[in-house]
C-alpha cells in the first residue's frame, strides 16, 4: 500500500510485488483504488501503450485538466511516469501496459480481431454456435 493508494497487482510487476506472469508479452495488470483527493504516479516504460478503465470515482491524468469519470478508458499517451490525481470521492481504475502489438484491430461489440472479415466470420461462428473450436 501507497500513502495514498492501494495497488493490486494482476499480471506483471509493481513496486517490488509480482504478479502473475505470461509466456508471450511482458504484460502489467494493476487494480488500484487512490483515496480521495489523493495522488499517485509510478514509472513506465515509454515504449508500451498503457491504457486505464475508471471503475469508480474520477480522476485525472498527468498534468492535464480533463477529468476522466468511471466507466470511461483513456488511452495515456508517451512518457516515463504515469500520475494520477484523484477526484474528492477518490478512483478505483484498471491500468494494462504491455508493448504495442502493432497489429490493424477490428472491433465490434465483445469481439475484437484484426481484420472486418475475420469480424464478420467471428459474428457467424458465434450466430451458429460453431465459435468454440476444438483442437
Amino acid at each position: 500500500m501507497e500513502e495514498n493508494a492501494k495497488i493490486r497487482v494482476v499480471a506483471g510487476a509493481c513496486k517490488g510485488t509480482q504478479g502473475a506472469q505470461g509466456h508471450h508479452l511482458p504484460t502489467t495488470v494493476l487494480d488500484i483504488t487512490v483515496k480521495p483527493d489523493g495522488e499517485f504516479s509510478m514509472e513506465s516504460n515509454p515504449d508500451f501503450t498503457l491504457f486505464v478503465y475508471i471503475v469508480t470515482g474520477s480522476t485525472v491524468f498527468g498534468s492535464g485538466d480533463q477529468e476522466i469519470s468511471f466507466k470511461h478508458a483513456a488511452l495515456m499517451g508517451k512518457g516515463d511516469e504515469f500520475t494520477v490525481k484523484a477526484g474528492k470521492e477518490g478512483v478505483r481504475f484498471v491500468l494494462a501496459t504491455a508493448p504495442p502489438l502493432g497489429e490493424p484491430v477490428a472491433w465490434g461489440g465483445p469481439i475484437v480481431m484484426n481484420t472486418r472479415e475475420e469480424l464478420e466470420e467471428a459474428f457467424r461462428e458465434l450466430c451458429n454456435g460453431s465459435c468454440i473450436k476444438h483442437d
